[in-house]
């Protein structure tokens, strides 16, 4: 199933922003998946896309935020921008991986979403205890692709 341009979509997000994005099958327990990114549009179309392909979005604003939500939920995968309000994606991720941080599942993997990308950036973040990274602009086939290899690999 795809998704077309006569079906209703999130009333926040920009139309042309989500072209065919696939549908996939709900399984029995959504995947969680917690966006951190203070751009409320790249928000918006982030939540957007997972929650059409079936999955459960949550979000923060801050690396403050994140660790709050980790603190109270599971989640099964977690997409961070690298620029925060607070603090760098770096210094969020070194939170949530410190076992006195007291996050659910410390372990969960953590895919940089970023535009300020070098070419180290993939080994930087695995050396910052990220588990990959994804470059804007990103396609929804993209994005999904990543989402899903890192979500089935989650707890």
């Amino acid at each position: 199933m795809f998704l077309t341009m006569e079906e209703p979509i999130h009333p926040i997000t920009p139309q042309c922003c989500i072209d065919m994005v696939p549908l996939r099958p709900s399984s029995a327990r959504k995947k969680r998946v917690l966006v951190v990114e203070d751009l409320h549009s790249i928000r918006n179309i982030l939540v957007t896309i997972l929650e059409l392909d079936g999955y459960e979005a949550v979000w923060a604003v801050n690396g403050r935020q994140a660790l709050e939500k980790l603190q109270l939920q599971h989640c099964d995968l977690v997409l961070m921008d690298y620029r925060l309000q607070d603090m760098d994606g770096f210094q969020a991720t070194a939170l949530i991986r410190d076992p006195a941080s007291c996050v659910v599942s410390p372990g969960v993997p953590i895919i940089m979403v970023s535009g300020y990308g070098h070419d180290g950036i993939l080994a930087e973040c695995i050396a910052m205890g990220m588990n990959d990274y994804l470059a804007k602009p990103f396609s929804g086939d993209q994005l999904l692709g990543m989402v899903h290899r890192w979500a089935r690999a989650g707890h």
